[in-house]
């Protein structure tokens, strides 16, 4: 059941809770999320903060790094399959932009976050047409 402060994680694959997270006071609960291949992290968009995801680290329940760049609405966010970093790529309308996490966000204690202001790789800025 999700309140304004409460959410679970859900592995469709595994059709299982993954994680009960609690929210912060001042955190909303996200409405896109996507948990790493290690489930140890998330990504995650709020609707207050439509325009940037943030990464969250599950065993602390702490945000470790905040990444903005999109100029619209973020509709998906996907984890890279195959890698051994946390790089990620969200769509925005007609941006598809590709993340690496910094080393410092993975070594963070949870009580500052790294801000990431310039996506790795913008992979679709010229279509005229929605990225989906």
């Amino acid at each position: 059941m999700l309140t304004s402060d409460k959410y679970a994680l859900y592995d469709t694959v595994k059709e299982e809770v993954v994680k009960h997270l609690k929210g912060k006071k001042k955190e909303s609960v996200p409405h896109i999320v996507e948990v790493s291949h290690d489930d140890k992290y998330c990504i995650e968009v709020n609707h207050e903060l439509s325009t940037t995801v943030l990464l969250r680290n599950l065993v602390s329940n702490s945000i470790v790094a905040k990444f903005e760049g999109h100029s619209q609405a973020i509709q998906a966010i996907s984890f890279v399959k195959n890698t051994d970093n946390l790089s990620f790529v969200s769509v925005a309308g007609n941006e598809c932009l590709l993340w690496q996490t910094p080393e410092v966000a993975m070594k963070s204690n949870g009580t500052n976050f790294v801000e990431v202001l310039q996506p790795a790789k913008i992979l679709d800025t010229e279509s005229s047409n929605a990225v989906t």
